[in-house]
């Protein structure tokens, strides 16, 4: 069963980072380190697939939304979304503030990241908060909604992420620690699919945040962790790796990265599964089904969505095991696994290049 940290966080200085979250004791994995309503919530009509966070022409009645619900805030509240960065801009950021400070203040574009009168000052902070660190979730119709949760929000990005987060369908944020977590440790969110490649995933969050990921994915390439991390087992995992594992190798060529990724899940899921321990095996069937989800959507290759969303479908049933006072995660599974059943499905009966 899950534990419970409500005081696991410290936020201090992090090196080469400004500042970031450490864990104030030793937390196994599988821990609730983090449960968080959003601060402030906005409907969005962006088409499905979209950057949520990227709304290229904002609304007059957005920036109204996101101010009302500010000023209703509790002093406390405002001031957590008053320690959000907001000191760098990315383009779709730029082009929110722009539209912002011409149609909401009045400030001409030229003076938008200098805007002299105080009152529109304290405008800006959350209206940049918030588009600069909005988070998406869905409601119970499916609606997309942006959420800003202050805690989310300052957790620093890697590549190889301690901590993932799920929201229930009242856009309520879980964070669950994906290892073990040592005392003084800081914990790291992702904030991109982990499961593109290293330049992609470099592109991507200079493009978007403006800054180089340091993590030792970045650093060392995909290939390191199978060299420090793996412990050597015997033996297949499940009639699902040996009935697969050629149809995987058959595109090393095409995806070598992500290739060797899926080498290294399934190495570590052998090791883990004679220990049985659960919550590792559902983190380690999340990590499969987003590589093999991106194989397949890449490819075209129903083979491969059907085999993530039986990872999706495993990931539920450990899920319902471990965290059995959070629904949430094994929902967010499930609804995963359905979505894909559906996609692979509709590529079967209207044909796809490797059906």
């Amino acid at each position: 069963m899950a534990q419970q940290w409500p005081n696991a966080l410290h936020y201090g200085p992090s090196k080469g980072k400004g500042r970031g979250f450490f864990a104030t004791a030793d937390i196994p994995i599988g821990s609730v380190v983090l449960a968080e309503v959003p601060a402030i919530t906005l409907e969005t009509k962006t088409p499905r697939g979209s950057d949520p966070v990227d709304i290229r022409t904002p609304l007059v009645t957005q920036f109204q939304s996101i101010m009302s619900q500010w000023h209703t805030l509790p002093p406390y509240r405002k001031d957590q979304l008053a320690r959000i960065d907001i000191a760098y801009m990315a383009p779709a950021v730029l082009r929110t503030t722009q539209s912002f400070m011409e149609h909401y203040l009045g400030c001409p574009a030229a003076e938008m990241c200098t805007v002299p009168h105080v009152e529109a000052q304290l405008s800006a902070t959350p209206i940049l908060a918030f588009f600069n660190n909005a988070f998406e979730f869905r409601t119970e119709d499916r609606t997309r909604h942006l959420g800003l949760y202050p805690f989310l929000a300052r957790m620093n990005h890697s590549c190889e992420p301690n901590l993932i987060y799920e929201f229930d369908k009242q856009g309520k944020m879980y964070c669950v620690t994906a290892r073990d977590i040592e005392k003084g440790e800081e914990f790291f969110i992702s904030y991109l699919d982990t499961s593109d490649t290293v330049t992609q995933r470099e592109r991507k969050l200079f493009d978007k945040w403006t800054f180089t990921c340091t993590c030792r994915r970045c650093q060392f390439g995909d290939q390191l962790p199978a060299l420090v991390d793996v412990i050597p087992s015997i033996g297949s995992y499940s009639k699902f790796t040996e009935s697969d594992h050629g149809v995987a190798e058959t595109f090393n060529v095409e995806l070598p990265e992500l290739w060797r990724w899926i080498q290294l899940q399934w190495l570590r899921m052998r090791a883990a599964r004679d220990r049985q321990p659960v919550a590792q095996l559902y983190h380690l069937f999340r990590e499969l089904a987003h590589a093999l989800y991106k194989i397949g959507e890449t490819l075209q290759h129903p083979v491969y969505l059907d085999q993530a969303a039986k990872c999706w479908a495993n990931a539920a049933r450990l899920a319902r095991q471990h965290y059995t006072g959070y629904p949430v995660f094994a929902d967010a599974c499930f609804l995963r696994a359905t979505e894909i059943k559906k996609m692979t499905e509709f590529m079967k009966w209207f044909g796809a290049p490797h059906a």
